[in-house]
């Protein structure tokens, strides 16, 4: 099994607070990133499974469950599936802007 480590940074429009409840519905992601989420529902309290494919030759099945959070700064989530690890969403907000980093 490989071991990758993902980082990215989003500048995203909105409140810390919008932005944080769109992140925090996990089951909402098939709808607004359409390009990579093929499949996002909700399978139990705090967990989704999702199908995601983007440029990948494959798609990936995998299940989150979200471990802690820390409204409207940090989520917190472990993947089981074809994806195994943790993953931190880190929100900051900026007025009208908030700064997103995925850990």
């Amino acid at each position: 099994m490989n071991a990758y480590h993902f980082i990215t940074h989003w500048e995203i429009r909105g409140s810390i607070e919008t932005v944080y409840s769109v992140l925090r519905n996990g089951a909402g992601y098939s709808s607004w990133w359409q390009s990579a989420w093929r499949v996002s529902e909700e399978v139990g309290p705090k967990r989704i499974r999702s199908v995601v494919r983007a440029r990948l030759p494959y798609s990936l099945d995998f299940t989150s469950e979200f471990v802690r959070e820390d409204p409207p700064y940090e989520l917190e989530l472990r993947a089981t599936g074809d994806l195994v690890g943790t993953g931190l969403w880190k929100l900051r907000g900026n007025g009208k802007v908030t700064d997103v980093d995925f850990l």
